[in-house]
């Protein structure tokens, strides 16, 4: 028998980037953009505040900023995109600590679905190491609706405006 490789369906790749350093912010956009694609939308910068386990690698205070890429991609290369991000994020690292996180995920007309390389029992395996979790849900009030396990900073007012002004780009484009 077969196997038939679905293309995944059309989706607006973002990324979460999470720093100490807005220098190095800097040079992983600009490294985000040449992997990807142009940026087309960014989000304004806010510190996050949400778990302490990141201090140790990136510094204290930790501000967190979202991109867009522009156009449409296709969703089943979510796990080489991630895999990617850590490549990346690898490349910026000094002393053997991570200046940058990058969390790839993606948007289309339904939900957010965001990518990591840890398992847990709300995500569901790729390939290569990576995992996906829809994140929020578009819901018919025209909002997102988060899960049990979506992360405090996707539930955030200024988080989700920005979810959503990105949403209207897919639904330009598709």
């Amino acid at each position: 028998m077969a196997i038939v490789r679905d293309i995944g369906e059309s989706a607006v790749l973002f990324c979460g980037l999470l720093y100490c350093d807005r220098g190095v912010c800097d040079v992983a956009i600009g490294a985000l953009a040449g992997a990807f694609g142009r940026v087309a939308l960014q989000s304004e910068e806010f510190q996050w505040d949400y778990y302490r386990h990141y201090a140790s690698e990136l510094g204290h205070p930790i501000y967190r900023r979202f991109i867009v890429i522009d156009g449409l991609f296709d969703s089943g290369a979510i796990a080489d995109i991630k895999r990617r991000t850590n490549e990346l994020e690898n490349d910026l690292s000094t002393s053997g600590k991570r200046q940058v996180n990058i969390d790839p995920g993606y948007i289309t007309l339904a939900k957010v679905v965001l990518t990591s390389t840890k398992n847990y029992a709300h995500r569901v395996y790729l390939r290569d190491g990576i995992y996906a979790e829809v994140t929020l849900l578009y819901n018919t009030k025209g909002t997102y609706m988060p899960h049990l396990f979506t992360y405090p900073d996707y539930k955030e007012p200024a988080t989700l405006k920005f979810l959503l002004q990105a949403r209207k780009t897919i639904k330009k484009l598709v």
